[in-house]
């Protein structure tokens, strides 16, 4: 029985930070529309908003980071990289251009 239950809890665990990820995000976009509404300006809001992401996500980095070894990052890869990240960029451009 003991068992069962924690396979329940680990199959639920994905659904369960979706929507802790959800819960935050509409907190974050109601937050950002209180903001906007009072005065704030657009650009305020996003160097808030990125820095207090860096605040968040650094320790985790920092802890991630000396606990592995990682792959060398040749040349080959950060080309690959820059590849993605072009076609991606294009295509969302793409996405939200007017006459598409």
């Amino acid at each position: 029985m003991e068992m069962g239950m924690q396979s329940r809890i680990k199959d639920s665990l994905p659904f369960t930070a979706m929507v802790i990820v959800e819960f935050g995000e509409v907190v974050m976009v109601t937050l950002a529309k209180a903001a906007m509404n009072s005065g704030m300006s657009n650009l305020v809001y996003v160097v808030y908003s990125n820095t207090l992401g860096t605040l968040i996500l650094l320790p985790f980095f920092i802890i991630h980071t000396n606990r592995i070894n990682r792959p060398p990052l040749t040349f080959s890869l950060l080309c690959r990289l820059f590849r993605t990240n072009t076609v991606g960029c294009q295509k969302t451009q793409y996405k939200l251009s007017p006459e598409s």
